[in-house]
């Protein structure tokens, strides 16, 4: 709470720049799980602002917070129209990075709509792309998914795994979702 309400104090002294589209993110993001409406407020708010800053890259992170809140609505047809939207600019060669957030953003929407196949694709997808260090959010993720999948000891593994990184990167975000799982195991 102390996060969101420091980010809410930063946004009380912004002005119409880039720092107020950041903010507005990162709020966006900070309820995109908890509270998806207000996400999507400040999410919609950040994307409005860096359209009228004409800042590209920004703008479709807003897109994927929106996805995001979208998934956690149940939202699904329009979070993937909002998450494949980002996937194609960030799939061009001048843009590529974030793209993992979008791969990460279409898993969790596929994993919830119970299309496993098609959510491991895009763990895959994000795993395997160039550059990609393997990381506590990717391994919670893949975790998540073989539990839903009933997939216990391949969930099993990756939560091992992911409780390592998440100890060397000494941060709790995804945490509580590969706890969740654990106790399927």
């Amino acid at each position: 709470q102390s996060h969101i309400d420091s980010l809410k104090r930063d946004l009380s002294y912004s002005t119409e720049d880039t720092n107020k589209v950041k903010t507005l993110n990162r709020l966006g993001l900070a309820y995109a799980w908890s509270i998806p409406d207000t996400g999507m407020i400040y999410a919609s708010e950040a994307l409005d602002l860096a359209k009228k800053l004409k800042w590209d890259f920004v703008e479709f992170i807003a897109y994927v917070i929106m996805g995001n809140c979208l998934v956690t609505l149940g939202n699904y047809p329009m979070a993937l129209d909002y998450l494949f939207k980002t996937l194609s600019y960030y799939e061009k060669p001048t843009s590529r990075q974030g793209i993992e957030s979008v791969y990460g953003a279409l898993s969790l929407a596929y994993r919830d709509m119970g299309d496993y196949r098609q959510s491991l694709n895009y763990l895959w997808k994000w795993m395997y792309r160039e550059g990609t260090r393997v990381n506590h959010f990717l391994l919670g993720n893949l975790s998540s998914v073989y539990a839903k999948n009933n997939q216990p000891e391949k969930a099993k593994i990756a939560f091992e795994k992911a409780i390592k990184y998440y100890k060397v990167a000494k941060t709790n975000y995804l945490l509580a979702d590969v706890y969740i799982f654990s106790s399927e195991f």
